[in-house]
């Protein structure tokens, strides 16, 4: 089964759609000698304790992913049919979700499939760690229990991944759900201060500012917080679309006021075709009042 793509994420299919049984289901209608039949003949495969994939090809991620969530959960008889019917269905006591880079690849955060399937369990659970599962246990992440697969938030995927990540891969995760309008800079910041004692809470509280919403990318973050928060220059107007002798224009950054030594020329980025990037006559803006600077990001588009 073929990752399903959405625009930037993985759709997690239902689990009566997925080639996934559990041993409790299983003996539900056949016995045990049978279960270890079509595994021994290879029509299953037991793929962690108590879960077992039914044909013998490759797994893909998805099915993965459930799998180790199913192993970590232990969900009842009834709660499994009720998932087959419900996905969206909570589990309240055996709560577990899809965490770290896992979570950032079903919500479209990153195109990596990941190499191992990341869960976060609550702190006072101790499970079983399957081979191919990455646990954390905490209380901080915060897990979306009414989506299928349960996942870690935006934001608190984010911060997680801030905890152990470099500066530019923090910057890139943040610019990218930004980009894709799943978050704001106020919900990561007060997702951020939850999170006590972070690796990152020397710094990525200065990029965390309502006057870098619309940012879309470790260049503009980086801009942002090395030029104008470090040399004190007004926040820009980012996005910023202009229509310039017809053609359709979009300025990453956009200084409308300033302190004269920032005033300059007006560059348009143009987003319509090749070679509308270079400066025109006539945009000089009322004597250099204006300034927009076009930071080539990699977008991924």
């Amino acid at each position: 089964m073929g990752n399903r793509w959405r625009q930037r994420g993985v759709i997690i299919p239902p689990l009566a759609e997925l080639p996934l049984i559990t041993v409790t289901t299983a003996l539900e209608t056949m016995s045990w000698a049978a279960v270890q039949w079509k595994v021994d003949s290879g029509r299953w495969q037991r793929f962690h304790q108590g879960v077992y994939i039914t044909h013998s090809g490759p797994v893909d991620w998805p099915t993965r992913a459930v799998a180790g969530w199913l192993s970590v959960t232990r969900p009842s008889t009834a709660e499994i049919h009720r998932l087959s019917k419900e996905p969206g269905y909570l589990l309240e006591q055996r709560l577990a979700g899809l965490g770290g880079w896992s979570a950032a690849y079903v919500e479209g955060l990153t195109t990596d499939e990941p190499e191992v399937v990341e869960l976060v369990v609550p702190r006072r659970r101790s499970p079983a760690v399957p081979e191919g599962v990455r646990l954390t246990r905490s209380d901080l992440p915060m897990v979306r229990a009414n989506l299928w697969l349960p996942r870690t938030s935006i934001e608190s995927t984010v911060i997680m991944l801030a905890a152990r990540e470099d500066t530019d891969s923090t910057l890139a995760l943040v610019g990218r759900a930004l980009q894709d309008r799943k978050t704001t800079m106020t919900r990561l910041a007060g997702e951020l201060s939850r999170w006590t004692r972070h690796p990152a809470g020397c710094w990525l509280p200065e990029v965390l500012t309502s006057d870098n919403d619309g940012a879309e990318g470790t260049l503009e973050l980086r801009w942002a917080r090395d030029v104008e928060q470090a040399h004190g220059i007004p926040p820009a107007s980012r996005q910023a679309r202009q229509l310039i002798g017809g053609v359709g224009c979009r300025h990453d950054l956009t200084y409308d006021e300033g302190p004269p030594a920032h005033r300059a020329r007006r560059l348009p980025l143009s987003r319509s075709r090749p070679g509308a990037n270079r400066p025109q006559e006539g945009q000089r803006n009322g004597g250099l009042r204006a300034l927009a600077i076009a930071l080539r990001l990699e977008r991924g588009r």
